[in-house]
């Protein structure tokens, strides 16, 4: 498989320790040394530093292109055909994005929107926390072109308490 962005390897450690192999593009070179000391006990993970969008990638290689929380970071404008291209007939992509949303009591939210947002972000609308169903799939231009089959999304939600040491 072939991820995309994969930071300091968080994803990529739990696919390593299932046997896959991973050939793992991180553009940021720190990040990358991060992930290559975290997963240097699998001769299966390759972490490669360099940007997607200009790495060369085998044609038809991978059977999966997986991309945690890093695809909006790649160009628009090649990234579907990067990974079109880097794909076998029948080959998947796989996009995961994680969004903070809006959580907790209506009045708490509120309160947080005004206190924090207004007060730290300035007006700006779009700086403040969506409703979990407001949140879009992120699968726009995935089946033009004809490179992908429409697009399966799931969602998962999840609440996570923070406390003061988190």
């Amino acid at each position: 498989m072939l991820e995309v962005g994969p930071g300091t390897g968080q994803t990529t450690l739990p696919l390593a320790r299932r046997g896959l192999d991973v050939t793992a593009v991180e553009m940021g070179a720190g990040l990358a040394a991060v992930a290559a000391r975290r997963l240097a006990r699998f001769p299966r993970v390759e972490i490669v530093e360099g940007a997607f969008e200009h790495h060369p990638l085998p044609q038809a290689a991978f059977d999966l292109v997986l991309a945690a929380t890093a695809w909006h970071w790649i160009d628009p404008a090649t990234r579907l055909a990067r990974a079109a291209h880097a794909l076998r007939p029948g080959g998947c992509i796989a996009l995961i994005s994680t969004h903070h949303v809006a959580g907790g009591t209506r009045a708490f939210f509120d309160e947080v929107q005004e206190n924090c947002y207004t007060v730290h972000m300035g007006e700006d609308a779009t700086l403040r926390l969506s409703e979990s169903d407001d949140v879009p799939p992120g699968t726009e231009g995935i089946d033009a072109g004809g490179r992908f089959d429409a697009p399966a999304v799931r969602r998962y939600h999840q609440d996570i308490a923070y406390t003061s040491a988190t």
